[in-house]
């Protein structure tokens, strides 16, 4: 087996690096992308890596910015901007009372959806079970 260039081998390393970065941006500042946003950079710092005219230090510099932005755009996909609450402080005229009143309900709504889909989910076990039941000649 022979192992990578010495160059080849620091540009894995540099690509590793900028995404182990990216994934410690995101663990105290969170990344946040609508859609593709690391997608143009990353095809570019790919398309300077992969260029024979690039120079060492280019894609050393292309290879980290590689491994930043494909890793951003992938954190970027698994956790959408949706998902994320905005800060209920901003807005005008919001009281403690009236935050906690929202979250509670907001709680609250997301319980009772849960239990509609259990409802309609041993609703549909029911139905099920009653049919294989009056198949087999029971009743």
């Amino acid at each position: 087996m022979k192992l990578p260039d010495r160059d080849v081998a620091l540009r894995i390393g540099y690509t590793l690096l900028g995404g182990g970065s990216a994934l410690l941006w995101n663990r105290y500042l969170p990344l946040h992308a609508n859609g593709g946003g690391y997608i143009p950079p990353t095809a570019l710092a790919a398309l300077i890596v992969l260029s024979e005219n690039s120079g060492d230090t280019e894609r050393d510099v292309a290879a980290a910015i590689l491994g930043f932005t494909s890793a951003a755009q992938a954190i970027s996909f698994a956790n959408p901007i949706s998902s994320v609450r905005s800060n209920p402080l901003n807005s005008v005229g919001a009281t403690s009372e009236t935050l906690d009143e929202n979250v509670i309900q907001s709680q609250l709504d997301l319980e009772a959806k849960k239990l509609k889909k259990i409802r309609a989910v041993t609703g549909t076990l029911g139905a099920i079970t009653q049919l294989v039941s009056t198949f087999k000649g029971g009743q």
